[in-house]
């Protein structure tokens, strides 16, 4: 398959996947003992609360929270 380009990526694109990131999805997953921080569900994902495309840290814990899926697709890029 290709490569999608670049350019076209999101900033947040280059942090999934990688070892670092599952490490601290799962510290904030514990942490926040799989709650939603929107919600109060059962929470699978980690929220940026300031987007990686607007400035915020990728991987500084004070920037992240758990959220249900449904949150975190609603929330999308907003802060």
């Amino acid at each position: 398959a290709p490569k999608r380009d670049a350019a076209r990526r999101s900033p947040s694109s280059y942090v999934t996947g990688t070892a670092r990131w599952r490490r601290v999805k799962a510290r904030v997953l514990r942490r926040d003992r799989h709650l939603c921080f929107y919600c109060g569900g059962h929470a699978t994902t980690v929220d940026h609360v300031r987007p990686v495309s607007r400035g915020g840290d990728p991987f500084d814990e004070r920037n992240l929270v758990a959220a249900c899926v449904t949150c975190n697709l609603r929330k999308g890029a907003r802060t």
